[in-house]
């Protein structure tokens, strides 16, 4: 019986002292930052295959080449924090699997220092191959010691973004 209660009040301390962060996908705009090289590709938040969502598809259907992209959230505190849990869903053409880059262009929780130096190496969010439909993915991450803030990126160098491959993010939810 003690030993319930006592993991009774330690998970209500965690949930009282965690916070959450939701992407406002019916704001003007979602994200903080949105980029993309050679503006290749578009980014439009607006309702697709029934969800509010950032839908990221070619700008010009002429041009084509690399399409690499990101989209970043705010800062946040992780300040005396533990663990960063991501969940969101992510919808993009079937078949299309790895979704890596590098520098800007990758998916994954960044942390920073008081300085404001990024600590590295980044949290990866790793994306299971596309099936076409939307897809739910959860990822816990461990805050390091030294980090104050952290920020959450989505986007990737390859494969690229073409007429047929799509990729589109909703439901974004971190839990810190």
């Amino acid at each position: 019986m003690k030993k319930t209660l006592l993991l009774i009040s330690a998970f209500a301390l965690f949930a009282l002292s965690a916070a959450e962060l939701k992407v406002d996908f019916n704001a003007a705009s979602p994200w903080k930052t949105m980029r993309n090289h050679s503006h290749r590709v578009k980014f439009e938040t607006k309702e697709f295959k029934g969800k509010k969502a950032t839908v990221v598809t070619l700008a010009n259907e002429v041009k084509t080449g690399d399409t690499a992209f990101c989209l970043a959230t705010d800062f946040f505190s992780v300040k005396d924090k533990k663990i960063v849990k991501v969940k969101f869903s992510f919808l993009a053409a079937k078949g299309m699997q790895d979704f890596k880059g590098g520098g800007y262009w990758n998916n994954s929780v960044r942390f920073y220092d008081s300085a404001k130096k990024e600590i590295l190496p980044e949290a990866h969010i790793i994306l299971p191959p596309a099936t076409g439909a939307y897809q739910e993915v959860t990822q816990e991450f461990h805050v390091p010691a030294k980090a104050v803030t952290a920020l959450l990126h989505f986007g990737f160098d390859n494969p690229n973004i073409t007429k047929n491959n799509i990729f589109a993010i909703t439901d974004v939810v971190i839990t810190y």
